[in-house]
């Protein structure tokens, strides 16, 4: 009798089981790893490919041949290049041993400290073959020394890189900028080039030709006129936003980054308390003080709350809340209506008024109305927006509700109220061209460094209009020319090339005797045309009462301007006209 557990050939059917079992399993792992190919080289195959294509890139910069840049008049360029050289060292190519005394004969012929170099080199293993810059600003003459033993540099390279030189240092260092190109080279997983693969290269494209709307005769005169005080000028042309000069002092020479940096220099810059690398004229807000009060009568003007013509007896203090408030003048203006307050600048007047009849959320449209409280779009970065504070945001950022006082010292430019020198200037320019405002900008055309060609040219462009009438315009500019004929201004600008309109201003800044003294204007004020105006607007972080410094380096600018005078010749034919012009003179504006 036969054993049913075995099949006639004597195979267990268990094992047969256990046999087609595995093959089962074969084809399975078989199928499954199938599968995971295709969907490698096939599905994923393009992301696969196109991450493999990353690791063995590389990006390598080109330095491309930057274009000049020129002031308004494109005759004189006032950024140029000049030939130079870059060293380069990949360690890897060097080998172990070699790596110390290539850098030691490296740092000699470059006349630098070899801690310099090796400050330069990645400790990573994996970018051993990479190039690594250690030193630019290089002459020729250091590269023709190099290229006589370069089997003395294993690893070593060069290129060219020309290197920017400023014929015209000082205040445009805030203005100029650079471009480049770059290869692609194809390396292995040490980062080492794989010389017979195919190198793409995207060749740089040298930078055209920019023409600025700054007039350097104009920047040199606003720089001198500003001299070593912290601060800034700006002069604009009202009719078309076009900058003719943008200084902020103190200034730093743009050529410390070209070339050999002295890391000593450099440190200095970086760790200067009067920060040179800030634009004071854009990148810093400032309290307007009592220029704050131009805004403050086209808003009466335009409400007549309180009419211009009614008198306010200034006594030199007011009463409000639980304190006393002085006037900057503490004997009293006497009997003053809306253009007498603006030309002596009375803060009892423009305290009656923001309190009793404006009130805040007036103060702060017409602020807004004015173009503060945003961004000028002007086409260099960093721009800050400065404050207009309300209520909210009081609330919201300080935790505390507003109060009186706050309106108080906002009426006169005071308190967390914030501007930039060019939101004033802005101000003043919507002054001048009856309620609207162009975009300031100081870029005036780009051109083909080969035919001289304008490819792109900047039109003026309306920021924004303030829905103001044109009355109330024609009023205020004729209380702003108030305030230079009989007002606050009138000791100081003494100049006879053109009528200007303006408001001084002088803002309390933190500890005792530190002040910010303000000068915004524009002119001619009689101008037959738009177009023959500007706009100078000067701030200067005084350090004392005595550094009334803004309108007298406004009426040297508009000397300069107006009688086609430099500096030296303005200031005589100041002097010449008021021999104590260059004397200190007290404040008499707060």
């Amino acid at each position: 009798m036969t054993d049913s557990r075995f099949s006639r050939n004597g195979t267990s059917s268990t094992m047969i089981g256990r046999l087609k079992m595995v093959g089962y399993l074969i084809v399975g792992t078989v199928a499954l790893y199938g599968i995971y190919l295709f969907a490698l080289q096939v599905v994923n195959g393009p992301e696969y490919r196109r991450r493999a294509s990353e690791v063995a890139r590389r990006e390598v910069l080109i330095p491309a041949q930057r274009g000049q840049i020129y002031d308004r008049n494109y005759d004189v360029p006032l950024v140029v290049n000049r030939p130079s050289y870059a060293i380069d060292l990949a360690p890897g190519q060097t080998g172990k041993k070699d790596l110390d005394a290539t850098i030691e004969r490296l740092a000699d012929l470059l006349h630098m400290p070899p801690a310099d170099i090796r400050a330069r080199i990645p400790a990573a293993p994996l970018a051993a073959f990479q190039p690594v810059q250690v030193a630019s600003g290089v002459s020729y003459g250091t590269i023709s020394s190099l290229a006589e033993h370069i089997d003395e540099f294993p690893g070593v390279s060069w290129h060219s890189k020309p290197m920017r030189a400023y014929p015209f240092p000082g205040s445009l260092s805030h203005v100029v900028g650079y471009v480049d190109g770059k290869s692609l080279r194809v390396v292995d997983v040490r980062g080492k080039s794989v010389l017979d693969a195919r190198i793409d290269e995207i060749p740089p494209v040298s930078g055209k030709n920019i023409v600025l709307t700054i007039d350097r005769h104009v920047q040199e005169l606003a720089e001198k006129a500003l001299g070593n005080r912290i601060g800034s000028v700006v002069v604009l042309k009202p009719a078309t936003g076009a900058i003719l000069a943008l200084v902020s002092y103190p200034w730093f020479d743009p050529s410390v980054f070209a070339g050999r940096r002295d890391a000593a220099q450099m440190r200095q810059l970086f760790l200067d308390p009067s920060f040179p690398f800030l634009d004071r004229a854009i990148q810093s807000s400032y309290a307007p003080a009592s220029t704050f009060k131009i805004i403050m009568t086209a808003a009466d003007l335009e409400e007549n709350l309180l009419p211009p013509n009614q008198a306010i007896n200034c006594k030199g203090s007011m009463i409000f809340g639980d304190r006393i408030w002085h006037d900057w003048q503490t004997t009293g203006h006497g009997p003053v209506d809306l253009s007498g307050a603006l030309a002596e600048s009375c803060d009892v007047y423009f305290w009656t008024l923001g309190t009793r009849y404006l009130g805040v959320e007036r103060i702060v449209e017409y602020a807004r109305r004015f173009g503060l409280g945003r961004k000028s779009g002007i086409d260099l970065p960093g721009e800050v927006v400065g404050l207009i504070p309300t209520p909210e945001w009081k609330q919201n950022r300080i935790g505390t509700p507003w109060v009186g006082g706050d309106t108080m010292n906002i009426s006169i430019g005071q308190g967390n109220l914030l501007v930039t020198p060019l939101q004033l200037a802005d101000v003043i320019a919507m002054v001048a061209n009856g309620g609207v405002i162009y975009t300031p900008h100081v870029l005036k055309e780009v051109r083909d460094p080969t035919t001289g060609a304008v490819v792109r040219e900047t039109r003026p462009q309306i920021l924004m209009s303030s829905g103001i009438s044109k009355g109330t315009f024609q009023q205020l500019a004729a209380d702003m020319r108030g305030v230079i004929t009989h007002g606050t201004a009138n000791v100081v600008i003494t100049t006879d090339a053109v009528k200007i309109a303006g408001k001084t201003g002088t803002g309390e800044v933190g500890k005792k005797e530190h002040f910010t003294s303000w000068f915004a204007s524009f002119g001619p004020y009689d101008a037959k045309s738009a177009d023959e105006q500007i706009v100078v607007a000067v701030m200067i972080e005084a350090t004392n009462d005595w550094d009334w410094w803004a309108p007298k380096a406004a009426n040297i600018i508009y000397q300069g301007y107006f009688a086609h005078q430099n500096y030296e010749q303005a200031v005589n034919a100041l002097v010449r006209s008021a021999s104590w012009y260059l004397q200190p003179i007290r404040i008499n504006d707060r």
